[in-house]
């Protein structure tokens, strides 16, 4: 899923679950210090890699397939939220619907790439 420039943005003021993986150490995409330096920079973010652009591609076919298996209601774009209770902990879902939400994670590799995920 491509972000708008308002979402990018609002991810910046707190933690999403892409920023994590990389806290924990368990990216390869980077650290803590990349996750903070990101926080604060105003360039634009990193490049994705071709089989995480594949994913955001396929990540709206998935949402359908399963808005279409579990009769869920017409789905919506999602927007950047923030948790009730910790404002700064930040999703932004796939996909919304009156009642739920859905988040798609489509992984490709490329065979010697597979590392890479």
């Amino acid at each position: 899923m491509s972000l708008t420039a308002e979402q990018l943005a609002r991810r910046r003021t707190g933690i999403t679950s892409t920023d994590i993986t990389r806290i924990v150490g368990e990216s390869p995409f980077g650290g803590p210090a990349d996750v903070y330096l990101e926080k604060i920079s105003e360039s634009p973010p990193r490049t994705s890699t071709i089989p995480q652009r594949i994913g955001d591609f396929l990540e709206p076919l998935v949402c359908e397939l399963v808005a279409d298996r579990f009769r869920l209601p017409e789905l919506r774009q999602g927007t950047t939220v923030s948790h009730p209770y910790f404002p700064w902990a930040l999703t932004t879902p796939d996909r919304v619907f009156d009642g739920g939400l859905v988040e798609a994670k489509a992984k490709t590799l490329l065979f010697t790439g597979r590392e890479q995920w």
